[in-house]
């Protein structure tokens, strides 16, 4: 058992090259035997209705829901597989009959919404900032800027990102993995449709827009942002602009 794990985790490794935790991959990492697809998932882009819509369809129940909403978000409760489940998992990114996608966003709207939601609020995500502000993490409600926020994110190296904010060209391992599509949040409703209809003929009934992580960001960005953050959110997420053709200009 113990070489098989240890196969396991050295496969993970090799996808991740360093920059995303072997755990994270495992994480997000979402697989449909039934529908023969892999989504890997990119925190802070429309993870809530992309895996509450694919739930759905792999439960063949377009009226499913969580009673708890922050449930969707636990693993082990997911009707789709983990990586750690199949043998040979590497060999499923490499099979034609199976579809692998994800979704990216701008990263200054990111960044920004993962301010908004997860250090703007009381969470768990707080206190990690906090820490590493030097201040009493038993003090969540302390306020702390936007610009607090990057300094925190410019000190960490990827791998040491909570994935939340860790660099998406990182965390889908795009140097690894081989993608049939990589749809936009810009453009998420005919990319998500398009990705449907290589899922399933019925997908559009599984359709479940959620909007409670939402924090409309995009409409936000000149109250929080200057030409100095620009610059400096750019040099942290320079592989992403690159890799997917962002602009570096935003406006």
């Amino acid at each position: 058992m113990s070489d098989l794990w240890g196969d396991y985790v050295s496969c993970l490794e090799g996808f991740t090259e360093g920059n995303t935790s072997t755990q994270d991959l495992n994480y997000g990492v979402n697989v449909s035997l039934k529908h023969k697809y892999i989504f890997v998932e990119t925190a802070k882009v429309a993870c809530s209705t992309i895996k509450l819509t694919l739930q759905r369809l792999e439960l063949e129940d377009p009226n499913f829901e969580r009673k708890d909403f922050e449930d969707l978000h636990i693993r082990e409760y997911s009707p789709l597989i983990k990586l750690q489940q199949l043998a040979n998992f590497e060999s499923y990114f490499k099979r034609d009959d199976f579809y692998v996608f994800c979704f990216v966003r701008n990263p200054y709207t990111r960044l920004l919404s993962c301010y908004l939601d997860k250090i703007c609020n009381p969470t768990h995500f707080k206190k990690v900032v906090l820490k590493n502000m030097g201040l009493d993490d038993s003090d969540i409600n302390h306020p702390v800027s936007f610009e607090e926020f990057i300094e925190v994110v410019e000190r960490q190296k990827p791998i040491e990102m909570d994935n939340h904010w860790r660099p998406q060209a990182h965390l889908i391992c795009l140097n690894t993995i081989e993608y049939n599509k990589i749809g936009r949040l810009e453009t998420f409703s005919d990319d998500f449709s398009l990705i449907g209809k290589q899922l399933s003929p019925d997908f559009s009934k599984f359709y479940a827009p959620e909007v409670r992580h939402q924090t409309d960001a995009n409409s936000l960005l000149r109250q929080y942002y200057n030409e100095d953050l620009y610059a400096r959110v750019y040099d942290i997420y320079k592989v992403d602009f690159l890799s997917f053709s962002y602009d570096r200009d935003y406006n």
